[in-house]
């Protein structure tokens, strides 16, 4: 009881032993290929056990993706029910329709994916994985610790790592040896079929073209924000003037 408190609210805290290490560094090769070693080994535990009981089953990939698309629909609704906009959100609503066109394609690739039978498969042989499996996750001492498994839930092993190969390729632009070297390290503790092997590859493949086509709307996103920020400033300057005018007429009278 001495570990555990309550707080004003009601909410409690815990304290525990922790490891020692700093965060892994997805930029260093070396971190990373040792944090996809410790995952193949703890994914080799987290396979096989027995969770008939629990209600907790991953999505498939393309059903979150689906929300995602929805998200960007609803704005683009709200975009254009707004009666007077900004530079910024005229602009934004013009894009959208390229970003909702790239979601589009992206969900037809998923449709035809294997995700919805791998995991089948994992829900049947009682396969978990972590949820969350990102450098913030993993401490670096003298053994890579993963922690904070509050996200786990049934479903592909493949989900983790491709959750962890995405974040280090975004890291190291998309560098394809970088993300080979990761596949192999994870091979070393624990097998990936086929199927498995070429869906990763394929999907860093597509995302890396994807990724490539976002950065340069994400740059003329900033220009826009920018002309924004600064059309803006002018109307600042500009409604100051005129309270500057009213007040000396008042002044007057």
């Amino acid at each position: 009881d001495k570990y555990v408190t309550e707080g004003t609210y009601g909410e409690t805290y815990i304290l525990r032993r922790w490891y020692r290490g700093e965060e892994c560094d997805l930029t260093n090769l070396d971190e990373a290929y040792r944090a996809v070693c410790a995952l193949g080994r703890i994914h080799k535990c987290m396979w096989g056990l027995d969770v008939s009981e629990t209600p907790y089953v991953s999505k498939t990939v393309g059903e979150r993706f689906m929300g995602r698309t929805g998200e960007m629909r609803r704005l683009g609704s709200y975009l254009r029910k707004l009666k007077q906009k900004n530079k910024f959100e005229t602009y934004m609503e013009g894009l959208l329709p390229e970003y909702l066109e790239c979601a589009y394609r992206a969900q037809e690739y998923l449709d035809k994916s294997l995700d919805e039978a791998l995991l089948k498969e994992a829900v049947e042989k009682g396969g978990v994985f972590h949820g969350a499996f990102t450098g913030h996750n993993l401490i670096m001492g003298d053994e890579p610790a993963i922690v904070n498994f509050e996200k786990a839930k049934l479903g592909p092993k493949v989900y983790d790592l491709y959750h962890f190969l995405r974040k280090g390729g975004e890291k190291n632009r998309w560098n394809g040896d970088f993300l080979e070297r990761l596949i192999e390290g994870y091979c070393t503790e624990n097998d990936l079929d086929e199927r498995e092997i070429n869906a990763l590859k394929s999907e860093n493949e597509r995302l890396q073209s994807e990724l490539n086509k976002k950065g340069d709307l994400e740059r003329q996103v900033g220009a826009a924000m920018l002309d924004a920020r600064v059309h803006s400033e002018e109307l600042v300057e500009q409604a100051k003037e005129v309270a500057k005018k009213r007040a000396e007429m008042l002044k007057n009278k």
